[in-house]
């Protein structure tokens, strides 16, 4: 990574990009403690890169997200325009899904993640094309809608199986309060 016009060497280990990730999702960390924490968990020497934050955020962003651009061709972007309606809440949580995740990269591909250490982006390629695992099933399931059309029989199916699920809700009271009053 660039900074201040050198080259510094950054954590790569799909763990620390985890982390990333999960500091970036919590809402109860201000934004200052999220900058240091940041700092600690990709730079090696995060004291000597402090000053140039804002310089480097970008590219901490970038890093993070260039897998799923290195991932996905165009007529991926297309179809997904096309056949999915933006996801409302969250689908995915690491420590949730942990054992899920490493169960489907132990089936699908051999890899014990308890004993490798991928790379972020390998990692992030892996899990975003886990198609015939559990995982991908419990995905899918938390993802989709029950269409207004469903029958009874369909829609009590998939709300047993969300049911299931469903990751825990995080939300503050008044994010569900918000949300609840945005229906009406």
């Amino acid at each position: 990574m660039q900074v201040n016009g050198k080259e510094v060497d950054i954590r790569t280990s799909y763990r620390a990009w985890i982390l990333v990730e999960q500091l970036l999702m919590d809402k109860e960390i201000d934004e200052i403690e999220k900058a240091i924490s940041l700092l600690d968990i990709v730079f090696y020497d995060p004291i000597s890169v402090a000053p140039f934050f804002k310089e480097i955020l970008p590219q901490i962003t970038q890093f993070c997200m260039a897998c799923s651009e290195a991932t996905t061709t165009e007529g991926d972007l297309d179809r997904k325009k096309i056949d999915s309606p933006p996801i409302k809440k969250p689908v995915l949580d690491y420590d949730y899904d942990a054992s899920l995740i490493y169960a489907s990269f132990l089936a699908e591909y051999g890899i014990h993640l308890t004993r490798e250490d991928l790379h972020w982006w390998e990692f992030r390629a892996l899990l975003l094309n886990l198609h015939s695992s559990k995982y991908a099933e419990v995905l899918g399931i938390r993802a989709q809608e029950i269409p207004s059309d469903a029958s009874d029989w369909e829609r009590n199916r998939l709300l047993k199986l969300k049911n299931i699920y469903d990751l825990p809700d995080k939300r503050t009271e008044e994010e569900k309060d918000e949300e609840f009053y945005n229906q009406f």
